[in-house]
């Protein structure tokens, strides 16, 4: 990661190298200076980079809370349990890069529904219904 930031320095540090050698110590402090201000312009690129992507972060966070919250509120209007919903809502999202309060409620509701039919079931229905529990949630929510 810190090669992708300092990959732009590379022709500036080149620059110094070639254009400026120890024989010619005046070329070499102007050329210093002249560099300097460059690799100042191209660390504040690269902050204002690093601003826009945390931005960017907090706000696909935040879109992610909102739609959380209003999956929870339309299940908790259905009556469901509230720590379980929230829980389980949390969990379901941070698996996904991208979803929406609709694939929440309906992953939750299968969740749920396979969770119940794994308790119901003995022996051998059981067994199944555990690996079918582990084989859905191992491929990040959908089904093989």
């Amino acid at each position: 990661m810190a090669f992708k930031y300092l990959k732009p320095l590379f022709p500036l540090l080149y620059k110094v190298k070639v254009e400026a050698p120890i024989e010619h110590p005046e070329n070499f402090d102007q050329l210093m200076k002249e560099i300097g201000g460059e690799i100042e312009e191209e660390i504040k690129r690269m902050r204002l980079s690093l601003q826009r992507s945390k931005l960017k972060a907090e706000s696909k966070k935040a879109e992610v809370q909102r739609t959380v919250a209003h999956a929870v509120a339309i299940l908790l209007s259905m009556g469901e349990k509230e720590d379980e919903v929230v829980r389980s809502l949390s969990q379901l999202a941070e698996r996904r890069v991208a979803c929406d309060a609709q694939w929440l409620i309906v992953e939750y509701l299968q969740n749920k529904n396979l969770k119940k039919n794994a308790s119901n079931a003995t022996g051998r229905e059981k067994a199944a219904a555990d690996e079918m529990m582990e084989d859905y949630a191992g491929h990040n929510g959908r089904p093989t």
